[in-house]
């Protein structure tokens, strides 16, 4: 429709969404333990050299000893074994955090929207639409 000004829905509907993707954050995921941990303990040491050599040339998905999880138990195993000998899991964060944004990008949202919104009125101005006779 030429000459008709175009309303607001689909500027607003683009704004909503900006202002969404600005405000919105993830959570860090906890961090894992080495990877050379066996029998999860929380540490490398000998128990999971032990799991390693019961299970050595094994093949097989979760196989205990395959450090690397290639689907054999071998040598390269070892070698990560050898490479966190005595690494510990680190501590698990508190649970009564909540993952907050950072206060900037409550701002830089703003500063979005409201260069959008100016953007919108420019290209109004520019562009202004013909008055219909009736």
């Amino acid at each position: 429709m030429r000459g008709v000004k175009r309303g607001y829905t689909r500027d607003c509907s683009v704004t909503i969404a900006v202002l969404i993707g600005l405000l919105s954050f993830t959570t860090e995921p906890a961090a894992a333990g080495p990877m050379a941990d066996a029998n999860k303990d929380g540490t490398v040491n000998g128990q999971d050299l032990l799991a390693w050599q019961a299970n050595l040339f094994n093949t097989g998905k979760n196989t205990p000893g395959d450090f690397n999880q290639d689907g054999i138990v071998n040598g390269s195993d070892l070698l990560m074994w050898q490479s966190q000998l005595y690494m510990s899991a680190p501590p698990a964060p508190p649970q009564n955090t909540a993952a907050n944004p950072e206060p900037i990008s409550f701002t830089l949202s703003l500063l979005g929207l409201g260069g959008i919104s100016l953007a919108i009125r420019r290209r109004d101005r520019a562009h202004p639409a013909p008055i219909a006779a009736v």
